[in-house]
C-alpha cells in the first residue's frame, strides 16, 4: 500500500523510508495512521481511506473512524476528484500557455502534466480541463494553439540526423519507416506520410523491402498513392534505398568491439554487465526469445517510457507466442546487436514492476479481468542488472507467453498509455527480422488466421519444453497434458489403446489408477502372459473380451469385432489359454503380422488422431523384444504423433529410444517419452485424467428403515440406469481435504454455471437454485407415495420443458430430494434411466428388491426419452403387475420431455378450464430471479470471472433475448474465421436436433488442415508484407477446439464414453441466437449453412470410424427426427422436422415457395452425398404434401428403396405417393361442383391400383424381411386407399346411383360391360374389386388383419396412430360397398366375436338380433353344405353369447345345431383355398366339442383323433394369419385369452365378466377400488375357483406341456395342452391345471402340483403381462417348493421304477421318507450332479437369497461373497429369505451348476442330530426320527441318476466348501465322451467297452470332486471300492458303484 502511494504521490520517499525502519511489523500501521492524522493533508487522508476500501482491508470500519463519517467512502470519491481538477487546473495555468501558431501532440501534453502533478490522470479529465481553459480540443491527437512552458526529456522523439549519418542497421521497425519516408520530404510531406504508411500497414520489413521487386513496388505503394504504376522518379527513389540499405547493412556486419553475452532468458543474472557490444540470435522458433533494445538519450528512464515501449513489447510477443525480452539500459547497434551503457539507478527502475502493472491496467482494461489476469502471468518480474565500473544498471522484462495461460486469445491494446487511445494490434513477425508490427483493427481478421498455427506450434513446444524439466511436478504437468490435451479426461477427445510389458514387479497392481485407465481404455495389448494383470484391472468382472494374436491371423479384411467389445489381447503368449512365448524372431514371423492387422483395423474404426498409444514398460528391453518392434511400427506407420512411452528411468526405455529414433529423429521421439516418475506417481494422473471409477458405498435404504450396502462394482453391473445412494457424495467428500473440498466445489460450480451437465455434486452444494415448480411436483409426488387406494401401480409425474429451461435440472433435483438423508427422513430408492433397452426395466426390479423382501416405491427419473418411452412404461406396467404387492405402490415415473418453443401443453382440469401443464419455460419468477442475483453477487466477490459463466448469466437473465443477443454479439467479436465455421456447424444442429452431441472430431477437417489464403489485393487481408512468408506446421498434431476462450464460452464436451461424447452448445436459446447472428453479419441464408454443413459431411462419408459415422448420422437426423406436436396425444408427432419447418419461418424467407425450393435442393444434396434412403423418404412425403410434384416424389421414394431394398416403410411411403395424387386429382377436378371426366376417372383408379400394388407389396416385404416387427400402415392404407376410391365413384361424370353401384360390386354375375362403368374397365380393372374379385379379396383380408390383430393378439407395446380411431369407421365405411348381396342390414362392425361382444352389450343390440334372425333363417332355409360362412359365424357367436350371458339351459336342439353348424364353419375354414380362416371357426369348435360327460351322449361330438389335429391346425392357422415365423415372433404376438373351461352346463366362462365381478367384491371388501396384480392369485379366489373346472394332468420334461388323459366311452385319450406359462420346477409332476381357450389354441393356467393346496399361486392373462422364461413358475414366495428335477427321459430309455427299487432293497437302504417322497420313474441329467445337506444358520439365508436372485450358472471363486455358493437355474423374479420362515418348517433350496456339480435341492430341519455315518450295510438302523431328516448325495451320469451314499442330518455349512478345490473346466474335459453320446439308456451301450472305459475314468474324477467338498474327518469313512477292471462294469450294478 505504501508503494502504491507514492507513486500516486500521495506520501514521500522520505515517509515510506520512516515506516519501514520501525522493527516491529505489527506497528507499521499504527506508526502510519499516527502520521497521517497529525502530519497529513486532508486530500493525503482521503486518498489512504480510498486505497483501504480498494485493497478490501479486513479493518472495514478503519477509514469511516479515520474520516468522522459513516458514508462508506462515497464522498471520500467526490471530494477527490474535486480536488484533482482543482490541482490540475493550477499545474495547467502554471505550465501551459496559449500561443496561437503553436502545437502540441496530447501525448506529451499528458505525459508533462502527470510529470508535475506527481500522479496519474485520466486523458478525458485532463482533456475537459485544456477545453475549458484554453477553448482548444483534440484534433489527430495534437492540440493547436498551446505550447508547454519548460519542455521535458522526450526520448520517444530523436533528433533528426542526416541521411548518410544514419546507422540503417541499428534502426528499430518504425525508425526504419520513418527514414525512408523522410527521403521522400523534397518530393511533399504528403507523399513522405503516405510512403511511411505504406511501410507501417503492410508490415514491410527491412530485408522484405530490399527484396522486393518492380511489381512489388507497384503493388506495396501504388495502392497508398493512388496509382498503379509509381512515377518513374518515385520507382527510382525506391530502388535506390534498396541499394543503399542492402550495402549499408552489409558494411556493418563485422565488429572490432568486444562482445559479451546477454543473460540466459527467463533466469536470474549471476553477474553484473560488462561494457560492452552483445548480440543474439535472429528467427528461431517461438521459444527462441526477440530482443527489444531501449537505451534514453539522457540515460535517465521515466515511467512513461517503461510503459510505452513495455506495453508495445508485451501485444507483440503475446500476439506471436513469441518469448521475448525487453532491455532497457542497452543501445540498438544493428539488427541482431545492441552495447550495453546503462541507465541511471532511480527510484522508477525500482518500482518498475508496479509501474508496468498499472500500465497493463491503463492499456489493456478494455480486456475482460481474466485476460488481464493472464498478461500479468506471461510478464516476468523486473531484473536488474548492474554494470561494472559504471554507477548504472539495466532493466530487463521477460514475456513468457504461455499457451496454458493464453489459450487461444489474441491482445489487442489501447495505445498509446498516454493521450487519446486507439485500439492496436501489435505482432512480433516470425521471420529473419523477428520485428514489432502494427495491424490495423480491420486486417487483425485476416492475421490470425496465420497466428492460429502459431498457437498450435506454441502448445507443442511448451510440450516439448516441459519434457526438458526434471522436476516431478514438471513431469506430471508435462504427461498430464500429452494425455489430455486440455481436456478434462483423456477419453474426452482420444481412444486410449494401452500396450503393457512383462510385470518385473507386483507392486503395479496396487495403484487405483490404472484400473481408471483400463477399464475406460478402447484395447489392450499384452505383452506378458500372465492374467494376474488382467484379473486385477477387471476387478472381479469380467470387463474384456479375451484374445491372442493367433485370433487374428486372418486375412485383414475379416478381422472384426463389435463395437461394444473392449479387447484384451495377448500378444505373446498365455497361460490361462496354453499358448506359450515365442522368441523375439519367431515372434516376428508368426504374431507381428496379425497384430498389425488388428491395429490397422482399429485405425480406421477411430477418428483421424484421435488415439492414445500408451505403452507402459515395467522393465528394461532389449531392441529385440516384441514390444520395442510392436511400438515401431505404430510411432512409424500406423499411429504416427498418437503414440507415448511411459517408464519409471530413462534406462527400460533405452530399447525404444534407440531403436525409434533411428526412424524419426531424437527431437520427435523426445516429446513421447516419459520417465522419471514413480509409478506410484503415474498412477495419480492416471487417476486424474481417466474417468474414476469410486471406491465408495452405495447405501439403499431398505423397508425396515435401515440401509443395504452396494460397492460400487456391484453398483456398475446395472448397465442402463444410475443409481443415487442415500448419501450421495458424502463418503467422496471425507475422503478429500479441507483445501481439496474447496477447490472440487469450485470447479463443480464453475463447471455446471458454463452449461456443462450437472453432475450431483451441484445438488450436493445447492447450485442448482429452486425452481417455483419444484415445491408443485414434490408435493404431488409425496401424495402419490402416500396413496393408500391402490388405483395405480405405476404413477407417472409429468415434468415439460422448452428447450434448455432446465427442465432435466428440475427432474434431477426430484430424484435427489426423494433419495438423500439430508432432504427427507426416510429417503426412497432413486434411479435415472441412462438407456431403454430391453433389460432396463429387468434392472430396475433387481434394484428395487435388491436385499429387500418387501420394497417400498422406487423413484424412477425418465430424461428426455421420446423413442422408447411407451416401451418402457409399458415394460414398467407389466413388471408392476407380476411383482407388486396388492394395493401397494410399486414406483413413480418422473417422466421429463421437451416440447416445442411454439407449444403451450395444456390439459383440461376436472373444473372444465384449460389450465397450462407442468412446463419449466424460458422465463423465471420473481423469486427465482432473486435467488439467481443473489448467488451473482456471491460469485462476484469470489475469483471467478461471472462474464464468462454465459449458462448462469442466461437464466440470471430470464432468458432474455435480448440480453443473449448482445453477449453473442460481444463474443463473436473474438471469433475466428476457423471458430465461426466451427459454430456454423454445432448452432444449426444443437438448435434443430436438440439434445444431441456433435463428435469432435468432425471439426479435425475444419480446424487442422493448414490455411492457405489467396493474394488479396492491398488493403484487404493480411498485410502485404506477411504474406510472402508461411510457416509451415512442423508435427501434425491433433487440433484443440475448445483452447478458443471464445469458443469455449458457447460449447462445451459432454459424455466420457468413447462412443457416446461430443460438443454441444451449452443451451438451445443461445444456439439459435448465435445461428442467426451468423446469417446476419455473414449474410448467410439457411439454406447456406446448411450446404456448408452438408460439404463438412462429405469428408465423413467415407470413413469407417464410428465418429465420422455418427456425424453423418447426426447431419441426417436434421431432417428425418420429427417432434412432439404437443397437441394433447402421445405419439403425434409433426409432419417434418423441425428444421425444415425453419425454411418457411418468416425469419428465413419472404417467399413460401423459395423456402419450399430450399428444402429440395438442400434434402436432395443430403440424399446425394449421404446416401440415406429415410431422407429420400421425407423427400418424397414434401413433395406429397408441399410441393405436389408426384413425379419427383416417386423419383425420391425409388431411389430410397434402390438404396434401401425390402423395406416395408418406404414402400408405404411409394403407396402414400399414388394414394395422395389420386386425392389431388379428384380436389383438383371437383372444384366447383364439377364432376371428375372418364379420362380423369380412369387415371384415378390407375393410381389407386398402383398404391394398392405398393401397399401389398409393403406387407409381403414385412412379412418376409421384417419379422421382428409388424407394419400395419400398409394394411390400414390398402383399405383406405379402396374405400377411399369407392367413395369417389360417385363424383364421375358416369355415375348414376348408388344402389347399381353396389349391384355390380356385389353381385358376380352382373355384366359390367352393360353398365355405367363399363368404359372404365379396361383391362378388366373394374371386375377386380367387385365381390370375390383379386383385388376386393386381398382389401378384405387386409381388413380382417387389422381388426383381428386388435383382439385376438397380445401386444407389447402400442403406438397411437390416427388409424386406431378409425377402425369402426373403416369397417363402416367398407360395409357400405361390400355388405352380403341381399341382406337387408348393414352391419358397422366385422363378424369376428370380439366385435360381435362389444355391439352385443351396446345400444347395436337391436341391429345385432336382426341379423342373427336373418343368419337363422338363411341357415334354415338352405341345406348345410350351402351356409354362408357370414351366417354361421353370426348365428353360432350370438347364440354363444345369449347362452354365456343368460346362463340358461342348453336346448338339446340347439347344442346339436352348434355341434353342426362349428364343424361346417370350421370344415369352410380348413379348406386350402381359404387364404385367411375364422379363428373363430376353431374356438367355437373348441367349446363346443370339447370332451365333457355330459356332452358324450350327442352322436355328432367331435372324436378325440380330430379334435386333437384340428387343434394342432387351429395353432398352425394363427401363426399363418399373423404371419409368425419364429419363437421370438410368438413371444411377442401370443394370444389373447377371454374364456376358461367351467363348471356350468355351457362348460365356458368369461373371464373378463368374472374379473369384473372379482374386481367389484375385492371393492367391497377392502373399500377401495385398485388395480389388480399378479399376487391377489385371481385363479384362487374362491368364488372363481368354483366356477372353473380344474383338469389333471402330467406335465412332461420340458415344463412346458401337460399330458392330459381323457376318457372317452370308448376308452382314453391323451391330450397334449402347452402350459401358458411354462414350469420348469414341476417337471414330470401330476399338476392341476384351468383350461383356457385362447387365441393361439387351448392353454392351461394356474399349474400347480396335484397334492398342492390350492393357494397362493396363479395368474390371469387379461393383462398384458410380458414372456416368461422357461423357467417361470407363479406360486406364492413361502410355498415355493426349490427342488429341481432332472429332465426324464423316454419311457424307452428309462430304467423301470421297479428296477430303481430293487436296486434300493439291493443296497440295503429303507424306504425313508425322502426315498417315498421323490420315488419316481428314473430320470436323466444333462449335467453330472451332487446333493449335499446344508445347515440351518445364517449361512442359509445367504444361500437362498443368492439362490433366487442369480439366474446364470457359474463357479464363485471369490471368497467374500459366500452366497454364491448356490446359484439358481430358475427365473429371476421370485424373491425370498429362509429367515422369513418359521424354524420348524424344514426349507428346500434350488440347484445350481457349479463347473460340472449341481448342488441340488435339501432338506433343512431346525432338529440337529448327532453324527451318523452310515456305511451300506447298516443303513437299515437308521432310528425312524433320523429317516425323517434323510437326505442323499447324489451323482448322475450322462444317462442315470442314481443313489450312491446316504448322509446323515451332520450339516455342512456353505463356507465350508473349498472353492479352489473345484477347477473350471472347459467343455471339451467336463463331461468327456459322454458330450458326444445321444440320450439313450446306459445298457444300450454296454457292448462298447471303450465307452466304459471312458466312462470310469470319469465316474472316478467326478466323484473325487465331490469328495473334496466334505470335511477331512468324513471322507475316510467314504467307501471306495471302485474297480478299475473294465469288465466288471458290463452290468448296471457295478456302473453304480462307479459312479
Amino acid at each position: 500500500m505504501l508503494t502504491h502511494l507514492r507513486q500516486q504521490n500521495v506520501i514521500a520517499d522520505e515517509v515510506v523510508k520512516m515506516i519501514d525502519d520501525i522493527e516491529y511489523e505489527n506497528d507499521k500501521p499504527i506508526a502510519f495512521i499516527e502520521f497521517l492524522i497529525k502530519n497529513g493533508t486532508k486530500i493525503q487522508i482521503l486518498k489512504f481511506c480510498k486505497q483501504l476500501r480498494a485493497q478490501g482491508q479486513p479493518s472495514g470500519h478503519l477509514p469511516d473512524l479515520i474520516e468522522g463519517k459513516n458514508t462508506d467512502g462515497r464522498d471520500t470519491v467526490d471530494e477527490i476528484k474535486e480536488h484533482e481538477e482543482i490541482r490540475l487546473k493550477e499545474v495547467s495555468r502554471e505550465h501551459l500557455t496559449a500561443e496561437e501558431n503553436s502545437n502540441e501532440t496530447c501525448e506529451a501534453v499528458h505525459i508533462y502534466v502527470e510529470e508535475k502533478l506527481g500522479c496519474d490522470v485520466e486523458f478525458s479529465v485532463l482533456n475537459g480541463v485544456i477545453g475549458s481553459l484554453f477553448g482548444c480540443t483534440e484534433k489527430d491527437g495534437r492540440y493547436e494553439g498551446i505550447s508547454i512552458a519548460t519542455k521535458i526529456d522526450d526520448d520517444d522523439k530523436k533528433e533528426d540526423r542526416l541521411d548518410d549519418e544514419v546507422n540503417v542497421a541499428a534502426l528499430s521497425f518504425e525508425e526504419y519507416a520513418e527514414y525512408i519516408g523522410r527521403n521522400f520530404r523534397s518530393i511533399g510531406e504528403d507523399v513522405c506520410e503516405k510512403i511511411t504508411n505504406a511501410i507501417k500497414k503492410e508490415a514491410v520489413q527491412m530485408e522484405t523491402f530490399v527484396e522486393f521487386t518492380e511489381d512489388d513496388l507497384n503493388e506495396c505503394f501504388g495502392h497508398y498513392l493512388g496509382c498503379t504504376h509509381l512515377p518513374f522518379g518515385t520507382r527510382k527513389k525506391l530502388q535506390l534505398l534498396q541499394t543503399h540499405i542492402k550495402s549499408h547493412v552489409k558494411s556493418t556486419t563485422k565488429t572490432a568491439k568486444m562482445e559479451g553475452s546477454l543473460r540466459q532468458f527467463d533466469k536470474p543474472c549471476l553477474q553484473k554487465y560488462e561494457k560492452c557490444e552483445v548480440s543474439y540470435c535472429l528467427g528461431g522458433d517461438q521459444n527462441v526469445p526477440a530482443h527489444e533494445f531501449v537505451q534514453p538519450v539522457s540515460s535517465r528512464l521515466t515511467k512513461h517510457l517503461i510503459v510505452k515501449k513495455t506495453i508495445r513489447f508485451i501485444s507483440a510477443c503475446l500476439n506471436a507466442r513469441k518469448n521475448g525480452t525487453i532491455h532497457f539500459g542497452i543501445k540498438r547497434t544493428g539488427r541482431n546487436k545492441g552495447e550495453i551503457i546503462g541507465c541511471e539507478n532511480t527510484a522508477v527502475i525500482t518500482s518498475a514492476d508496479a509501474i508496468i502493472v498499472n500500465g497493463i491496467a491503463r492499456c489493456f482494461g478494455h480486456l475482460n479481468t481474466c485476460l488481464q489476469r493472464n498478461i500479468a502471468r506471461c510478464t516476468r518480474p523486473v531484473h536488474i542488472i548492474h554494470v561494472s565500473n559504471k554507477h548504472s544498471v539495466v532493466a530487463e522484462i521477460d514475456i513468457v507467453p504461455f499457451g496454458k495461460h493464453l489459450s487461444d486469445s489474441f491482445y489487442t491494446a489501447m495505445f498509446p498509455p498516454n493521450g487519446p487511445q486507439k485500439e492496436v494490434f501489435f505482432l512480433y513477425e516470425v521471420g529473419p527480422n523477428c520485428d514489432i508490427v502494427e495491424i490495423e483493427r480491420g486486417r487483425v481478421e485476416a492475421v490470425q488466421i496465420e497466428l492460429k498455427d502459431a498457437i498450435r506450434e506454441r502448445h507443442m513446444l511448451d510440450a516439448e519444453t516441459l519434457s526438458h524439466y526434471r522436476s516431478a511436478s514438471d513431469l506430471v504437468q508435462h504427461l498430464t497434458y500429452e494425455l489430455t490435451r486440455g481436456a478434462e479426461y483423456v477419453t474426452e477427445i482420444f481412444y486410449p489403446i494401452i500396450c503393457t510389458g512383462k510385470m518385473e514387479t507386483t507392486d503395479f497392481l496396487d495403484y487405483h489408477g490404472f484400473q481408471d485407465a483400463f477399464q475406460n481404455s478402447y484395447a489392450v495389448f499384452d505383452f506378458g502372459s500372465s492374467r494376474k494383470l488382467r484379473k486385477k484391472m477387471e476387478d472381479g468382472s469380467p470387463l474384456f473380451t479375451v484374445k491372442s494374436a493367433t485370433d487374428f491371423d486372418i486375412d485383414e479384411k475379416d478381422i472384426s469385432f463389435s463395437d461394444k467389445d473392449k479387447l484384451w489381447i495377448y500378444c505373446n503368449g498365455n497361460d490361462e489359454l496354453g499358448i506359450s512365448e515365442l522368441d523375439a524372431d519367431t515372434w516376428t514371423d508368426q504374431r507381428m503380422i496379425p497384430l498389425e492387422n488388428v491395429m490397422r483395423y482399429m485405425k480406421k474404426k477411430i477418428p483421424p488422431l484421435r488415439a492414445k498409444v500408451l505403452f507402459l514398460v515395467f522393465g528394461a528391453t532389449d531392441l529385440k523384444d516384441p514390444m520395442v518392434e510392436f511400438a515401431r511400427e505404430a510411432f512409424i506407420r500406423i499411429f504416427k504423433h498418437q503414440c507415448i512411452i511411459i517408464g519409471e528411468t530413462p534406462d527400460v526405455l533405452e530399447a525404444f529410444n534407440s531403436e525409434i529414433s533411428r526412424k524419426i529423429g531424437q527431437e520427435k521421439i523426445n516429446s513421447s517419452l516419459f520417465s522419471g516418475l514413480s509409478w506410484f506417481e503415474i498412477s495419480k494422473v492416471f487417476r486424474k485424467t481417466f474417468k474414476e471409477s469410486s471406491d465408495n458405498i452405495c447405501k439403499l435404504p431398505n423397508s425396515s428403515g435401515t440401509y443395504e450396502e452396494l460397492t460400487q462394482k456391484e453398483k456398475e453391473k446395472w448397465k442402463y440406469i444410475d443409481i443415487l445412494s442415500m448419501e450421495e457424495c458424502v463418503h467422496d467428500e471425507k475422503q478429500m481435504k479441507p483445501d481439496e473440498q474447496k477447490i472440487k466445489q469450485k470447479e463443480e460450480e464453475t463447471k455446471f454455471y458454463q452449461g456443462k451437465k450437472a453432475s450431483w455434486w451441484n445438488f450436493y452444494y445447492g447450485h442448482h437454485g429452486e425452481r417455483d415448480l419444484f415445491s408443485k411436483l414434490r408435493f404431488s409426488i409425496e401424495k402419490k407415495l402416500t396413496r393408500t387406494d391402490g388405483k395405480m401401480l405405476v404413477e407417472s409425474v409429468e415434468v415439460r420443458h422448452e428447450p434448455g429451461a432446465g427442465g432435466s435440472i428440475l427432474g434431477r433435483h426430484l430424484i435427489w430430494h426423494f433419495s438423500q438423508t439430508r432432504c427427507i427422513n426416510e429417503p426412497y430408492r432413486c434411479c435415472v434411466v441412462k438407456e431403454i433397452t430391453e433389460n432396463t426395466v429387468e434392472e430396475i426390479e433387481k434394484f428395487r428388491q435388491y436385499k429387500d423382501s418387501t420394497p417400498r416405491p422406487v423413484i424412477i427419473l425418465l430424461d428426455d426419452e421420446p423413442d422408447g418411452n411407451m416401451f418402457f412404461q409399458k415394460g414398467l406396467h407389466q413388471l408392476a403387475y407380476k411383482t407388486a404387492s396388492p394395493g401397494e405402490l410399486f414406483g413413480i415415473v418422473i417422466n421429463v420431455s421437451r416440447v416445442a418453443l411454439a407449444n403451450d401443453p395444456v390439459e383440461e382440469a376436472e373444473n372444465g378450464k384449460i389450465v397450462v401443464k407442468n412446463t419449466v419455460k424460458h422465463r423465471l419468477t420473481d423469486r427465482e430471479r432473486a435467488w439467481f442475483e443473489k448467488k451473482y453477487k456471491e460469485l462476484e466477490k469470489s475469483d471467478v470471472d461471472v462474464n464468462t459463466l454465459i449458462a448462469f448469466n442466461v437464466m440470471r437473465n430470464s432468458f432474455d433475448k435480448e440480453y443473449i443477443k448482445s453477449t453473442v454479439e460481444q463474443i463473436m467479436k473474438e471469433v475466428s474465421p476457423t471458430e465461426l465455421d466451427i459454430l456454423k456447424v454445432l448452432s444449426l444442429i444443437c438448435t434443430y436436433e436438440i439434445g444431441t452431441l456433435v463428435p469432435e472430431s468432425t471439426f479435425d477437417s475444419i480446424v487442422g488442415i493448414p490455411i492457405t489464403t489467396k493474394q488479396n489485393k492491398i488493403g484487404d487481408g493480411k498485410p502485404y508484407g506477411m504474406r510472402r512468408k508461411q510457416v509451415p506446421i512442423k508435427i501434425r498434431r491433433l487440433p484443440e477446439i475448445l483452447n478458443s476462450e471464445s469458443l469455449s464460452l458457447f460449447a462445451c464436451r459432454s459424455g466420457y464414453e468413447l462412443r457416446n461424447r461430443g460438443l454441444r452448445i451449452i443451451s438451445q436459446p443461445l444456439a439459435e441466437v448465435i445461428l442467426r447472428y451468423i446469417q446476419e453479419t455473414q449474410t448467410l441464408s439457411l439454406e447456406d449453412i446448411v450446404m456448408f454443413i452438408l460439404s463438412q459431411t462429405q469428408h465423413h462419408c467415407s470413413k469407417d470410424n464410428y465418429e465420422s459415422t455418427r456425424f453423418v448420422e447426426v447431419v441426417c437426423s436434421l431432417f428425418k427426427t420429427r417432434e412432439d406436436s404437443g397437441k394433447g396425444r402421445d405419439g403425434v408427432k409433426d409432419k417434418f422436422s423441425r428444421l425444415i419447418f425453419a425454411f418457411f419461418d418468416e425469419r428465413n424467407t419472404n417467399d413460401i415457395e423459395e423456402g419450399k425450393a430450399s428444402v429440395v435442393r438442400v434434402m436432395s444434396k443430403c440424399i446425394t452425398i449421404t446416401g440415406d434412403a429415410f431422407v429420400g423418404q421425407q423427400l418424397a412425403r414434401f413433395h406429397i404434401i408441399h410441393t405436389k410434384d408426384f413425379t419427383a416424389a416417386e423419383q425420391a421414394i425409388c431411389e430410397s428403396i434402390d438404396i434401401c431394398q425390402n423395406n416395408s416403410y418406404l414402400l408405404d411411403t411409394y403407396g402414400q405417393v399414388f394414394k395422395t395424387n389420386m386425392e389431388y386429382i379428384k380436389e383438383k377436378n371437383c372444384q366447383g361442383g364439377k364432376k371428375i371426366s372418364d379420362d380423369h376417372a380412369k387415371e384415378v383408379i390407375s393410381l389407386a391400383y398402383n398404391a394398392i400394388d405398393k401397399f401389398t407389396e409393403g406387407q409381403i416385404t414385412n412379412q418376409e424381411y421384417e419379422k421382428d416387427k409388424c407394419n400395419l400402415s400398409c394394411y390400414f392404407m390398402e383399405v383406405r386407399t379402396l374405400v377411399g376410391l369407392l367413395e369417389i365413384f360417385e363424383l364421375f361424370e358416369c355415375y348414376t346411383n348408388e344402389d347399381d353401384l353396389l349391384d355390380i360390386l356385389t353381385n358376380p354375375d352382373r355384366d359390367i360391360n352393360g353398365s355405367f362403368l363399363s368404359d372404365l374397365n379396361k383391362n378388366g380393372s373394374i371386375d377386380q374389386i367387385i365381390q370375390g374379385g383379386k383385388r376386393q379379396v386381398h382389401v378384405a383380408d387386409a381388413l380382417r388383419f387389422v381388426e383381428e390383430r386388435d383382439y385376438q393378439v397380445k401386444k407389447i407395446y402400442t403406438i397411437y396412430t390416427a388409424e386406431d380411431v378409425l377402425l369402426l369407421s373403416l369397417r363402416e365405411r367398407y360395409e357400405r360397398f361390400y355388405r352380403s348381396h341381399g341382406l337387408k342390414y348393414q352391419l358397422k362392425f366385422g363378424y369376428g366375436l370380439k366385435p360381435l361382444m362389444r355391439a352385443f352389450k351396446s345400444k347395436e343390440r337391436p341391429l345385432v338380433e336382426s341379423r342373427y334372425l336373418e343368419a337363422k333363417r338363411n341357415l334354415e332355409r338352405l341345406p348345410l353344405e350351402y351356409a354362408d360362412t357370414r351366417d354361421l359365424l353370426f348365428f353360432i357367436g350370438y347364440s354363444f353369447m345369449e347362452l354365456l350371458t343368460t346362463g340358461s339351459i342348453i336346448d338339446e336342439r340347439l347344442y346339436r345345431q352348434l355341434l353342426s353348424y362349428s364343424a361346417k364353419l370350421l370344415d369352410t375354414q380348413t379348406q386350402k383355398d381359404v387364404k385367411r380362416p375364422y379363428l373363430e371357426a376353431f374356438l367355437f369348435y373348441s367349446f363346443f366339442h370339447w370332451p365333457l360327460k355330459s356332452r358324450f351322449k350327442y352322436s355328432n361330438l367331435s372324436s378325440p383323433n380330430t379334435y386333437i389335429s384340428l387343434m394342432e391346425k387351429w395353432e398352425q392357422t394363427y401363426l399363418k394369419n399373423n404371419y409368425i415365423a419364429n419363437r421370438e415372433q410368438m413371444k411377442a404376438n401370443k394370444g389373447k385369452t377371454y374364456f376358461a373351461l367351467s363348471k356350468d352346463l355351457l362348460g365356458v366362462l368369461d373371464l373378463f365378466e368374472i374379473e369384473m365381478e372379482w374386481r367389484e367384491k375385492k371393492e367391497k371388501e377392502e373399500g377401495r377400488s385398485r388395480m389388480h396384480v399378479y399376487k391377489d392369485y385371481f385363479w384362487r379366489e374362491p368364488f372363481v375357483a368354483d366356477q372353473l373346472k380344474r383338469l389333471t394332468g402330467t406335465l412332461d420334461d420340458s415344463g412346458t406341456v401337460i399330458k392330459h388323459m381323457v376318457q372317452y366311452p370308448k376308452g382314453n385319450h391323451l391330450f397334449k395342452i402347452k402350459a401358458f406359462y411354462p414350469s420348469a420346477q414341476l417337471r414330470n409332476r401330476e399338476v392341476t391345471f384351468v383350461l383356457a381357450f385362447t387365441w393361439s389354441g387351448l392353454r392351461a393356467f394356474d399349474v400347480v402340483e396335484k397334492c398342492e393346496e390350492l393357494s397362493g399361486s396363479g395368474g390371469d392373462d387379461n393383462v398384458d403381462t410380458p414372456e416368461e422364461s422357461e423357467a417361470t413358475v407363479h406360486v406364492k414366495p413361502r410355498e415355493i417348493d426349490y427342488t429341481l428335477y432332472q429332465r426324464k427321459s423316454s419311457p424307452t430309455n428309462d430304467i423301470s421304477n421297479r428296477s430303481r427299487k430293487a436296486h434300493s432293497r439291493r443296497e440295503g437302504s429303507s424306504n425313508s421318507e425322502g426315498e417315498s417322497k421323490n420315488a419316481k420313474p428314473s430320470t436323466r441329467s444333462e449335467v453330472w450332479s451332487a446333493s449335499f445337506p446344508l445347515e440351518h444358520s445364517h449361512n442359509s439365508r445367504d444361500a437362498a437369497r443368492c439362490s433366487i436372485q442369480d439366474s446364470i450358472h457359474k463357479l464363485p471363486w471369490n471368497e467374500k461373497t459366500k452366497e454364491e455358493h448356490y446359484i439358481t437355474d430358475t427365473q429371476p423374479q421370485l424373491k425370498t429369505s429362509w429367515s422369513d420362515q418359521p424354524s420348524d418348517i424344514p426349507a428346500k433350496a434350488q440347484s445350481s451348476v457349479i463347473r460340472g456339480v449341481v448342488v441340488t435341492s435339501v432338506k433343512i430341519s431346525s432338529t440337529n442330530e448327532p453324527d451318523n455315518f452310515l456305511e451300506n450295510g447298516n443303513r437299515d438302523n437308521r432310528s425312524s426320527n433320523s429317516k425323517q431328516h434323510m437326505d442323499y448325495a447324489t451323482v448322475a451320469s450322462k444317462g442315470t441318476t442314481r443313489q450312491v451314499h446316504q448322509l446323515s442330518e451332520r450339516q455342512f455349512p456353505a463356507s465350508s466348501f473349498p472353492r479352489e478345490t473345484v477347477r473350471p473346466k472347459e467343455p471339451s474335459e467336463q463331461f468327456g465322451s459322454f458330450k458326444e453320446k445321444p440320450d439313450a439308456a446306459l445298457h444300450d451301450m454296454s457292448q462298447d467297452s471303450e465307452y466304459w472305459e471312458k466312462l470310469q475314468k470319469e465316474g472316478i474324477y467326478i466323484f473325487t470332486r465331490i469328495h473334496t467338498y466334505f470335511r477331512s474327518d468324513v471322507k475316510d469313512q467314504y467307501s471306495w471300492n471302485i474297480s478299475n477292471d473294465r469288465t466288471s462294469c458290463q452290468n448296471q450294478k457295478d456302473l453304480q458303484k462307479i459312479v
